[in-house]
């Protein structure tokens, strides 16, 4: 054997020897490879799930999911104070003066009337206070499940946030007033001081005057005692017949009319369904 072939003989024998004696540098089977790949793929996909259920676990509150129109189909105290809660929001909504000091009152109305199930009233009064609140579909929750007395209740609370302030602007008025039609408050339990406030200061008024809420129902061509499923119903109608595409042989005019017209539903089912 000449010396080349020889020294090319021996090289590989080094060679191979270095792979048995380091196996981790030896190349890496295909099928090992694939689980490789398959796990880098899963562990990422593994954390975000689990990042996300304990986002979801964050929020302990089924009202939350009540914006997805996801309704309890049953009475629980629990759900009738967090209902409570957020038609408060919605009064402060409407008038954010002495801010900290109707959230302290509502934290006040939840400890004294209620002992079960720990409530977070912060989250659920951050969470709604710039959010949409499904205000016809929480009433109509509360008169499908709450007794009057409750609802009553809720009405006299709802007047105490407004009047913290001692003073009760028209769109405090409006929602009193949509709350008294809606929950069906008789005016004997409602206290002569706030019909004073209500009523213009006439206590031999019986019903009230029309407001913003009950145009609205006019707008949209229904009664004061429409359901939401029934506002709704009235919105789709009412777009597709005024929808400014819908009858193209109008003249520019008839159109702006049809427009404005089409912008007047809009806001009308916008002020009842959300707040």
């Amino acid at each position: 054997m000449d010396n080349d072939s020889l020294m090319n003989h021996w090289t590989d024998s080094l060679i191979e020897s270095a792979w048995k004696t380091n196996p981790s540098e030896q190349p890496i089977p295909e099928e090992e490879v694939s689980y490789l790949g398959l796990l880098v793929f899963l562990i990422p996909l593994i954390v975000f799930t689990l990042y996300y259920i304990y986002l979801r676990s964050k929020h302990k509150h089924k009202i939350i999911e009540w914006v997805d129109r996801k309704f309890p189909s049953s009475f629980s105290e629990f759900s009738f104070r967090e209902i409570q809660t957020v038609l408060a929001v919605a009064m402060i909504k409407r008038d954010r003066h002495l801010f900290m000091a109707k959230r302290s009152r509502i934290h006040q109305f939840i400890s004294n009337n209620y002992n079960g199930k720990k409530l977070d009233v912060d989250e659920i009064i951050d969470f709604f206070l710039d959010g949409k609140i499904p205000l016809v579909d929480l009433m109509e929750w509360c008169n499908e499940f709450a007794a009057y007395e409750q609802k009553l209740q809720t009405f006299s609370f709802l007047a105490e946030i407004a009047l913290i302030d001692n003073e009760l602007i028209d769109k405090e008025r409006e929602y009193l007033l949509f709350v008294i039609r809606k929950f069906e408050i008789r005016n004997q339990d409602i206290p002569e001081i706030l019909q004073d406030h209500l009523f213009e200061s006439s206590r031999k008024k019986v019903s009230a005057p029309k407001v913003r809420f009950y145009s609205c129902f006019e707008i949209l061509e229904l009664n004061e005692s429409a359901s939401a499923k029934e506002i709704k119903e009235a919105h789709r109608r009412l777009v597709k017949k005024y929808h400014p595409d819908s009858q193209p042989h109008l003249s520019p005019d008839e159109k702006k009319q049809l427009a404005e017209r089409f912008q007047q539903v809009q806001e009308a089912y916008n002020e009842l369904m959300s707040v």
